[in-house]
Parts: C-alpha cells; sequence; structure tokens
C-alpha cells in the first residue's frame, strides 16, 4: 500500500451537550492518544496529526475535517481524555 499524502485539511470543533463532561472513564489501552485509520485498501490516502489542543478539558465534542484537497468530511467525537484521537488516516480523492 503506497505512503498516504499528507494532510491539507480544514478542522473545526463543536461543542456537544453543553461541555458536559464524559460519563465514561477513559481507555487505558491508549493513554497518549488514539491514532484513527478509515481508509479503505487500494485507495488514495491523507493523514495528518488532530490538533489536540483544540478541546482537551472542555468536555464532549465534535471535530469536523474537511479535506482541501477533495472535500471529503469526517466527524470525530472527542473527550477531552487522554484517549482522544491524535491523528486520522482517510480516503482522499485530490
Amino acid at each position: 500500500m503506497s505512503e498516504p499524502k499528507e494532510a491539507n485539511w480544514d478542522i473545526q470543533w463543536i461543542p456537544r451537550d453543553g461541555g458536559r463532561p464524559p460519563k465514561v472513564p477513559p481507555n487505558p489501552r491508549w493513554p497518549t492518544g488514539k491514532d484513527i485509520d478509515i481508509s479503505s485498501p487500494g485507495l488514495s490516502r491523507c493523514r495528518g496529526e488532530l490538533p489536540y489542543v483544540m478541546w482537551p478539558e472542555r468536555g464532549l465534542g465534535l471535530l469536523t475535517v474537511t479535506c482541501l484537497r477533495c472535500g471529503v468530511t469526517t466527524g470525530i467525537t472527542t473527550a477531552g481524555r487522554p484517549d482522544d484521537p491524535i491523528s486520522l488516516t482517510q480516503n482522499c480523492g485530490g
């Protein structure tokens, strides 16, 4: 499989549920964040780091990640915890 392209994204964070804290504890399997890969084998991909500084300690939220090359938009939930996503690999048509 070929290496993914460097990300060229617009990232927005949208708070959910009035900034309430998460109801479940963080998953100890990812004490320093989780890498998210939603790409399909054999297709073009892009990969980038997610700016964790956008959402810690804000409670629940949603990251919208829009590829500026091809327009694909991905939604990723956050909770302001150590197991939040820190990177994303997704399919890219650009």
